[in-house]
């Protein structure tokens, strides 16, 4: 019997102790992994706060507060299955992601300067006896007023169908600037690609297309990743321009040598070269339609430009050359004496002698 109650004891003990361990382990456990997707860097007068909790338990428990000279801002709050603040995006076993307001417009009392949003997460651990959490911070720059930006370079000379060269004053560094034609926006690089050593400078090279009017008007601006904008008109001196109206027939022995060879050479251009219908019809496909992907092909390449100039001289006509034919040059082309097409020439065209 002494035996029966000395185990008994001993077991009751360990039983404690174990438990005691266990519950100490669990207080120790990792609380719920905290993603801040938006915003990143910088915060302005409206944005979004997005975050995500993930945990093997449900999240039962999700805070974000933004905090700037020592005022703290509830942002979005969820617990135990409902939302006081903010708005679910999604919400599953183990994974709940939180979207609420962020900015002056939700938070008026956010002035220009440093701030840190904190976001809390809770899941039970312990047979839902205890909780493990976890917070994350991260700092910001809220940014209120819109950058700035000014025109250093004078006397802009521009012709329809050409291009000039700007030089702005652009103000915080980390801001997108350019040059706004129309609808048309052109971006500006730093100005040390340039050869520049003000850092507030930078360049741009703009254009005024060969479809829009000497009229169109030309702004310097600069804006910031929270949509802070600054603009400024763009003093210019534009010139209208007449571009060539140009015939060029085109007859059977043309298409008969010339499409075969570039539907071979062109992937996905299905042409039935093997009648005149069929050589006709491939020619208006390669006047138009892979003229236009080209275009659109080059224009994409053009998004990619290293933020420096890759060259140092004049450009200088071929030696020895003629020209061809000119940017912009309206053509109409006839067949017999059917007009077939109407293309605009995008391009500059020399010739010289073979091997020149």
């Amino acid at each position: 019997m002494r035996f029966f109650r000395i185990a008994l004891l001993l077991s009751i003990v360990l039983l404690i102790v174990g438990s005691a361990l266990a519950w100490f382990r669990a207080g120790r456990e990792a609380g719920p992994t905290i993603t801040i997707t938006s915003p990143t860097k910088v915060i302005g007068r409206s944005g979004t706060l997005e975050v995500t909790a993930e945990s093997a338990t449900p999240v039962t428990r999700l805070t974000a507060t933004l905090e700037q000279h020592g005022q703290s801002m509830p942002i979005a709050s969820f617990e135990n299955g409902a939302i006081t603040q903010g708005r679910l995006k999604q919400a599953g076993e183990g994974r709940l992601t939180i979207t609420s307001a962020l900015g002056k417009s939700a938070q008026p009392s956010l002035v220009g300067g440093a701030a840190t949003i904190t976001v809390t997460a809770v899941r039970p651990v312990f047979f839902g006896l205890r909780t493990a959490e976890s917070s994350v911070t991260r700092d910001l720059q809220v940014r209120l007023d819109p950058p700035r930006v000014s025109v250093v370079s004078v006397h802009q000379f521009i012709n329809v169908g050409g291009a000039e060269f700007v030089v702005l004053n652009v103000t915080p560094d980390d801001v997108d600037a350019g040059v706004k034609v129309g609808d048309d926006e052109y971006r500006a690089y730093p100005g040390v690609g340039a050869g520049l050593a003000n850092p507030a400078l930078r360049v741009a090279f703009f254009a005024l297309r060969h479809d829009q009017d000497a009229r169109t008007p030309m702004l310097a601006f600069a804006r910031d990743a929270v949509g802070n904008e600054a603009a400024t008109p763009l003093e210019h001196q534009p010139t209208n321009k007449r571009f060539l109206q140009s015939k060029i027939p085109i007859d059977q022995p043309f298409l008969d040598r010339v499409v075969p060879g570039i539907a071979l050479q062109t992937p996905g251009l299905n042409i039935d070269t093997g009648s005149p219908e069929g050589l006709l019809k491939g020619f208006l496909a390669i006047n138009g339609d892979i003229r236009r992907k080209n275009a659109a092909t080059i224009a994409a390449l053009s998004q990619k430009s290293k933020p420096e100039m890759l060259w140092r001289e004049a450009f200088a006509q071929m030696g020895n050359s003629q020209v061809e034919s000119r940017f912009a040059d309206r053509r109409t082309y006839y067949f017999g004496n059917q007009e077939i097409d109407h293309q605009v020439h995008l391009g500059f065209d020399l010739a010289s002698v073979q091997h020149a």
